[in-house]
């Protein structure tokens, strides 16, 4: 949703360039506090999560590596647009489907 509001609001014209830094602003705030919350209640599986952890690294890299050499803004764009109104759809029926539901 930061992408988004980012290209709306002009602050970022280039897409590549608000999703590049919406992932190094998420990057410490999002995870440490949250990571230490969870470890201290013991809801961490540590094995799993290293796991884990590596697959994220290196599919995200990946993906990262494709989208800066491979994929043009303008694609970029129209891509993440796509994904976005898939997701509108989604919660629009999600969201009727409950409101008539509480009717019967």
């Amino acid at each position: 949703m930061i992408i988004p509001l980012l290209l709306l609001s002009g602050i970022f014209i280039d897409y590549k360039e608000a999703l590049g830094t919406t992932l190094c602003a998420l990057l410490l705030p999002l995870s440490i506090g949250a990571v230490y919350i969870h470890y201290n209640a013991n809801n961490v599986k540590l094995d799993l999560a290293i796991i884990l952890a590596l697959a994220y690294f290196f599919g995200a890299t990946l993906a990262a590596n494709y989208v800066v050499h491979s994929i043009d803004n303008n694609d970029m764009s129209l891509y993440a647009s796509i994904v976005l109104l898939c997701m509108s759809v989604y919660y629009f029926n999600k969201y009727y489907d409950c409101e008539s539901n509480e009717t019967l």
